[in-house]
């Protein structure tokens, strides 16, 4: 059973933070390699890697992922 995402206000306008903060990378490829990086610098509370798996879901629109 997929669990629905959720969907959280936020307080800047995120899309237009997300292309100043991401405006020197170079392609989807990119991209994507840095938020696998972010994710295997993720560590839970005992320092173990906290995700095993990311999904990535590109549209037009948005860009969603998902940690397992």
């Amino acid at each position: 059973m997929t669990q629905q995402p959720t969907y959280l206000s936020q307080g800047v306008n995120f899309l237009g933070f997300l292309s100043l903060q991401l405006g020197d990378l170079a392609g989807i490829s990119t991209l994507a390699h840095e938020l696998i990086q972010n994710a295997d610098d993720g560590k839970d509370e005992s320092g173990r890697l906290s995700a095993t798996c990311i999904c990535f879901d590109i549209t037009d629109t948005a860009l969603a992922t998902e940690q397992q």
